[in-house]
């Protein structure tokens, strides 16, 4: 298992298992620098709940934190590695006082129970994915190589983790997740779309799994959200209760 260490990232000091710091620079960059994140739809109230799917080592869910003081924040990272990492910077950056971080090892998906198996090169964890190498060549490429680590991770739904939670809103979910965006909002009962104020999701691979920026919009709009769409380095849709 690569081995957690500490860098200066912009203005954070953060743990990452990544050899190389490339992949870590460029999250920074696109949520701290670039203002991904930053719509001016996408308006939590503070004192809210954030949801974070695909939290990685946690940059997001540091920036909500700053950005939108909710008390209470939910991340989840399916990968073991990065979640340590995600648990120590999280406790780092994030004021306990101002806000609780609960970080979880579990990926989210269409259902909860049960297992998924995860991907990820053990020299960038932002690839790790749970699509295999028939959606994916790269994921089948890497393990010919030998250079695949595959996790085998619990998973959970939006709609249990709001049940469980006793969750009347949630301000702001934010999905990240390599490809695996459709699971994630299939995990969710139509019911608690209403609970759901405000979603931000990057969709990977779009092409490669069938979808594009107006099949995924038209699906958050049918939910009764106002949506814009961006392209970036992949697919943004912002999307907000009118």
């Amino acid at each position: 298992m690569p081995q957690m260490r500490r860098v200066q990232i912009g203005e954070l000091d953060l743990s990452i298992s990544d050899p190389f710091e490339q992949d870590i620079q460029y999250i920074y960059d696109e949520i701290f620098v670039g203002k991904t994140y930053d719509h001016p739809r996408i308006a939590p109230r503070d004192n809210g709940v954030v949801v974070d799917v695909g939290a990685n080592v946690g940059i997001f869910s540091i920036w909500a934190a700053r950005t939108y003081r909710p008390r209470t924040i939910l991340s989840y990272e399916a990968s073991p590695t990065t979640h340590r990492c995600l648990v120590a910077n999280v406790a780092r950056h994030i004021a306990p006082e101002t806000t609780t971080v609960h970080p979880q090892n579990l990926a989210v998906s269409n259902q909860a129970g049960g297992t998924l198996v995860l991907n990820q090169p053990p020299w960038n964890s932002g690839l790790s994915t749970m699509l295999d190498g028939a959606k994916l060549p790269w994921v089948e490429e890497l393990r010919a190589k030998g250079e695949l680590i595959t996790h085998t991770v619990p998973c959970t739904s939006i709609s249990h983790e709001i049940a469980t939670r006793a969750l009347d809103t949630i301000d702001l979910l934010k999905i990240d997740v390599e490809g695996h965006f459709m699971e994630v909002l299939q995990g969710i009962h139509p019911a608690d779309f209403a609970k759901i104020k405000h979603i931000v999701l990057e969709a990977e691979y779009t092409e490669s799994l069938g979808h594009s920026r107006e099949s995924l919009s038209e699906a958050l709009r049918a939910k009764g959200y106002e949506v814009e769409a961006r392209d970036a380095a992949q697919i943004i849709i912002y999307a907000w209760r009118p």
